[in-house]
């Protein structure tokens, strides 16, 4: 299966559109029969198995040269692996958006491999704790906050 069916399999079309249509904000002037982000850098947080693999691999479908980040990082090398056989450029670098040392980390990485950064992707996600905030666990309310 190519990369980007197993990413509509795994968000669908209509959630893949919306984030096509939300990353024309980086359209290059001119760019007519290039990809929608030809020449742009992005780093795409969040790349487990969802809606942020979809977005980073469709970032890199559509020309851009991808940073992508998340905990896992067996995961991150897979999904390298799959945009650099379709054609594209990727890194990935394990990441804990909550610790700002590795997002910074993240960001020097992104820097040395591609010279400059054009956008951001933040998908990474937690659920934390549903219900009243009284009487809740006041850490997973900061994990929550610190992540999305």
């Amino acid at each position: 299966q190519e990369p980007a069916e197993r990413a509509l399999a795994l968000v669908g079309r209509r959630q893949l559109d919306r984030a096509r249509s939300d990353a024309r904000a980086f359209v290059v002037e001119g760019s007519a029969g290039m990809g929608l982000l030809e020449g742009k850098i992005a780093i795409v947080s969040g790349v487990g198995p969802g809606m942020g693999q979809a977005m980073a691999r469709t970032a890199a479908q559509e020309g851009a040269k991808v940073a992508l980040a998340a905990r896992r990082q067996a995961l991150l090398d897979e999904v390298v692996a799959d945009i650099r056989a379709a054609g594209g450029e990727a890194i990935g670098v394990s990441t804990d958006v909550s610790d700002q040392a590795q997002c910074d980390r993240l960001a020097a990485a992104t820097l040395e491999a591609f010279g400059r950064i054009d956008g951001l992707v933040n998908s990474a996600y937690v659920a934390g704790e549903s219900g009243p905030f009284e009487g809740g666990n006041v850490e997973s309310w900061k994990q929550a906050f610190d992540v999305n």
